[in-house]
């Protein structure tokens, strides 16, 4: 059986690292918890035939108690044959990888923060090095994303990142556009205003975007880098480092192009 994502809830940064970025799934895709044997394999390469990226399948099996005994070393064999057929690579599928719902834990999902793994502290500069932070990421089959709120006893950063490419292209110009039109147009508080602000001795949160096209996965993507916080001149001096270090964690991005900054 594939193991088939739902669809997207949305495609904005909350949306793609929240707990439950998906719409519910069809109960019978919850079949196999239920299987007395059954396995999971990852397949990096994809499983053909689907419209979508399947980079996952599962096989179970359920049988009486005589042939209980050989049904583990049966999962194994199968998975091991779509494995192979699929060109999945990685390891060989073994009998011992196979799991009883008598004796196995179930099966824990990814905490999703490697995404974030670009990202520390102490970028933001030496008086960041032991701030408390906490990190959120998620990774779907067309988008993934990052993210960061930094803060200590004096002030607090937000740092996030996302990367759209294929199917989530269109919806993410949608949800983003009003961003996308002001970029490269000086959209934001000018340096007039920001010295008053500053003479005023007011902090004001200040919310700065950056946006790039790059070739990621074999195709066109977007990029957001974002930065919230009160300092706004922490903010533009860290925006295109930032921007670099979360495209170059990917691995897989090259032709970048940076579109613009939009402040907010």
């Amino acid at each position: 059986m594939p193991v088939l994502d739902g669809p997207l809830k949305g495609v904005r940064v909350d949306d793609l690292v929240s707990d439950t970025p998906y719409a519910k799934p069809p109960e019978w895709t919850e079949d196999y918890a239920r299987a007395d044997e059954r396995i999971t394999v990852p397949c990096p390469n994809g499983l053909p035939g689907y419209p979508r990226p399947v980079t996952t399948f599962r096989v179970y099996g359920t049988t009486d108690a005589k042939a209980r005994e050989w049904l583990g070393s049966l999962v194994a064999a199968v998975a091991e044959d779509v494995r192979k057929d699929a060109r999945c690579g990685r390891a060989p599928v073994r009998d011992e990888a196979v799991q009883s719902w008598r004796s196995s834990p179930p099966e824990e999902e990814p905490d999703g923060e490697e995404e974030c793994g670009w990202f520390r502290p102490e970028l933001l500069g030496p008086a960041w090095k032991d701030a408390h932070w906490s990190a959120k990421g998620g990774t779907h089959a067309w988008a993934r994303a990052c993210a960061t709120t930094v803060g200590t006893s004096r002030s607090s950063v937000a740092v996030s990142s996302a990367t759209w490419w294929g199917e989530a292209l269109p919806e993410a110009r949608v949800e983003y556009g009003r961003e996308l039109a002001a970029v490269g147009k000086g959209a934001g508080h000018g340096d007039e205003q920001q010295a008053g602000e500053q003479r005023a001795g007011e902090k004001r949160a200040h919310r700065l975007a950056v946006w790039a096209e790059a070739r990621c996965a074999g195709g066109p993507a977007l990029h957001r880098l974002s930065l919230e916080g009160t300092d706004r001149a922490l903010l533009a001096a860290r925006a295109d480092s930032f921007l670099t270090r979360s495209l170059d964690a990917s691995g897989d991005c090259d032709g970048i192009e940076v579109l613009g900054k939009v402040w907010g």
